[in-house]
C-alpha cells in the first residue's frame, strides 16, 4: 500500500504507471477496493493517466462507490490532454464525503468513451482482488485480470491537522509560539 497522512492507495508507492489500461471498445469504471478504518472525509481521488497519445480528448470523472456498487458521488468530468499524459491527476469531489469507519468503499475512475487513458505499472504479480471494473451505472464488480499490473488509485482525504501553543492563554503584548503540522498551507485568523 501507498499511505500518507492525507492519501491512500492499493499501490507501491514508486513505480511508473504508464502502460496504457482502459476499456478499448466501449466504456466502464476501474476501481480500487478499500477498507476505510476510521471515520474520513474523502476530498478526491488521484488516479494516474497512461503515456498512450491516442488518450488525448478521451472524457474521465472519479467515482466513489459502496460494496453493493451503488455509485454514492462523482467529480467533475475532465477531458484528456497532452500534458497530462503520464501524470497522476486528481479529481476533486465538489462536496466532500463522509466516509463511515470500517466501511468498505470502491474509488476509481469512470471512463464514458473508448480507449486506453489509464496508467498501470506492469509486475509480475498482483494481490488478487485489488482492482475491479464495473459499467458506467455501477452494479455487479468484475475482477480486473492481474496480469494488468497495479493502477496508481489514491483516496484524497482532508489532512489531520496537530496544533500546539506554548500557552493556552496569552495577554497583550505578550507572545506563544504555535506548531502546526499537516496540510502544506495555513491560513491564520484572529477569529
Amino acid at each position: 500500500q501507498s499511505v500518507t497522512c492525507s492519501t491512500w492507495g492499493q499501490n507501491p508507492s514508486s513505480g511508473t504507471y504508464t502502460s496504457a489500461i482502459g476499456f478499448t471498445t466501449g466504456s466502464g469504471i476501474i476501481l480500487s477496493k478499500m477498507l476505510n478504518p476510521v471515520s474520513s472525509t474523502l476530498t478526491g481521488i488521484n488516479f494516474a493517466l497512461s503515456n498512450d497519445v491516442t488518450a488525448v480528448g478521451i472524457a474521465g470523472y472519479g467515482v466513489l462507490m459502496n460494496a453493493s456498487g451503488v455509485i454514492i458521488a462523482t467529480t467533475n468530468t475532465t477531458s484528456i490532454t497532452t500534458p497530462m499524459l503520464g501524470t497522476v491527476q486528481n479529481f476533486a469531489f465538489p462536496v466532500w464525503q463522509t466516509l463511515a469507519p470500517g466501511t468498505v468503499y470502491y474509488i476509481g475512475l469512470a471512463q464514458p468513451t473508448p480507449g486506453a487513458p489509464a496508467g498501470a505499472f506492469a509486475t509480475p504479480y498482483v494481490i488478487p482482488n485489488v482492482y475491479f471494473s464495473t459499467p458506467l451505472i455501477g452494479g455487479a464488480f468484475t475482477a480486473i485480470s492481474l496480469n494488468f499490473g497495479y493502477f496508481d488509485i489514491q483516496a484524497v482525504f482532508t489532512p489531520t491537522i496537530q496544533l500546539s501553543s506554548t500557552s493556552t492563554v496569552v495577554c497583550s503584548g505578550s507572545t506563544a509560539s504555535i506548531n502546526v503540522s499537516g496540510p502544506t498551507s495555513y491560513t491564520w485568523s484572529q477569529g
